[in-house]
């Protein structure tokens, strides 16, 4: 290519290298004019653009603060101002150079579309709808705009807006993976998992190297039991891009479903790595350890995550929990009451500290908190089995089955359930009753050596000692450590819930 002989053409040989990517070449040619005249202000718009597009942020703010110097009214230069307050967050500042682009050009839709997303920024989602709907009736044809919308729509909970949204931009534009990938995630929201699933398969078609795809897919498989393929898909995802902590987290959670700790922890110790303040990373670990039974290390975790983090609710919760699992019943409650103060609607957190006053032989408190948990989430049938125990625990027998009857009617597939109502006719002496859930249970599951050493008492209660022993026998054939000497021997204690 020829060399240019002035400003004009330096000018534009910049823009042509621009176009194909070339940046550092097109950096060079606009320098060149600028050199050759200082006072070229679309010189110094385009150059900032070029910044622009490969993150140097400071060097294209420079520039179109100068091109606005030399022409105050040159709109592609307010406009290039804007997404540099945008992308270093500061979207009031960019409100304002797009209003005032606006202003110059009323017409011009790509204005109205960063205002919309400075808006959102901002938290001012009805504006942001509004300018949206502007660039969209300007350029009706432009995919992008309806993509805009779509997200934004989708975050005010307007799925079925934002999905309209999607499919025109789809017609507009059907080779965008992009676009199937957040219309995927819609689905996903409305609880559609099978068109979410097509619509990410789709994305992956497209474009098989963006790992948003297989993340959002993956997440999908989580959600509906397949671990498998979620790990596989989370496996693609960490391949193409190694640096995301969000991932690791993701497919640690895939690892603890299927009982790998191992493999989670080490999943969140390179979450944590990459991002040592991530809170979820610190709490999902702290669940991990908290599984294994290292109580210490959970509490580590979860410490870190509220020093990080001191208003996280589930924070608070799940420590609680480790130290419940500890023993450490005050520390317990400590932890639950903190967790209730934050999120006061939330049955869980009742029903946690429910557990602990169990715990610490303090049933009417227990009983209290249970009430509240099931006032507030009337179908938790943990809080129903909760309170039957504690009801069981003081000798009140009838209320306690009147709890585990209704849990029963929300859990019925729930073998400790069955089991904690059969050792309450057990106590009561109602033999037959206690034996029917006993059976229950077994029937549930079979290779649950407490449900059978349970039913192994009942027979031995009614000084049936052959069935006795043959259920002591069979729990001991499941597992060894139920082993007794004989159908007169000390059992084990009773069931346990887990």
């Amino acid at each position: 290519m020829r060399e240019p002989k002035n400003a004009a053409n330096w000018y534009e040989r910049g823009h042509f290298y621009h176009d194909k990517g070339l940046n550092d070449r097109a950096i060079a040619n606009f320098n060149q004019a600028i050199r050759l005249n200082p006072k070229h202000a679309d010189a110094y718009v385009s150059r900032g653009y070029v910044y622009l597009d490969t993150d140097d942020l400071d060097r294209a703010l420079a520039d179109f603060d100068r091109a606005l110097r030399l022409a105050p009214d040159n709109v592609d230069a307010l406009l290039g101002r804007g997404e540099c307050y945008s992308a270093t967050g500061d979207p009031d500042r960019a409100i304002v150079d797009n209003d005032a682009a606006i202003r110059l050009d009323p017409g011009n839709a790509g204005a109205f579309l960063n205002r919309a997303l400075a808006c959102l920024d901002a938290g001012d989602h009805d504006r942001a709808i509004a300018d949206f709907d502007r660039a969209v009736a300007l350029a009706p044809e432009h995919a992008v705009y309806h993509h805009f919308r779509g997200n934004a729509r989708a975050d005010l909970g307007d799925l079925d807006g934002a999905i309209a949204d999607f499919d025109r931009a789809i017609a507009l534009a059907p080779d965008r993976a992009l676009t199937f990938i957040d219309r995927g995630d819609a689905w996903v929201a409305k609880g559609d998992h099978d068109r979410a699933i097509a619509d990410f398969d789709r994305a992956i078609a497209l474009d098989r190297d963006a790992p948003d795809a297989f993340i959002s897919r993956g997440w999908v498989h989580l959600e509906a039991g397949d671990f498998d393929r979620a790990i596989a898909d989370f496996d693609r995802a960490i391949a193409l891009d190694p640096k995301d902590p969000d991932t690791f987290t993701a497919r640690a959670g895939a690892y603890s479903a299927i009982g790998d700790d191992n493999r989670a922890i080490a999943d969140l110790d390179r979450a944590l790595r990459l991002d040592p303040e991530n809170v979820d990373a610190l709490l999902d670990r702290g669940s991990a350890w908290q599984d294994n039974g290292d109580h210490d290390r959970a509490i580590a975790d979860y410490d870190e995550a509220l020093r990080l983090d001191p208003g996280n609710a589930l924070g608070y919760l799940t420590r609680g929990c480790a130290r419940l699992d500890a023993g450490d019943f005050d520390q317990a409650i400590a932890d639950y009451d903190r967790a209730v103060t934050l999120e006061p609607e939330a049955a869980v957190g009742y029903m946690h500290r429910g557990d602990a006053y169990k715990g610490k032989g303090d049933h009417d408190r227990a009983v209290a908190d249970y009430d509240r948990a099931i006032s507030l989430e009337p179908d938790n049938a943990a809080a129903w089995s909760g309170r039957g125990d504690a009801h069981a625990d003081t000798g009140d027998h009838d209320r306690a089955i009147a709890d585990y009857d209704h849990a029963l009617s929300l859990e019925p597939e729930d073998l400790w359930l069955w089991m904690g109502r059969g050792d309450v006719h057990r106590r009561k002496g109602d033999y037959d009753r206690a034996l029917a859930d006993y059976d229950e249970a077994i029937r549930l599951d079979p290779d649950n050596p407490v449900a059978w050493i349970s039913r192994g008492h009942v027979h031995r209660d009614r000084n049936d000692h052959d069935r006795a022993q043959a259920d002591y026998d069979h729990a001991a054939m499941i597992d060894p450590r139920f082993a007794l000497p004989d159908a007169d021997g000390t059992p084990p204690p009773t069931a346990t819930r887990h």
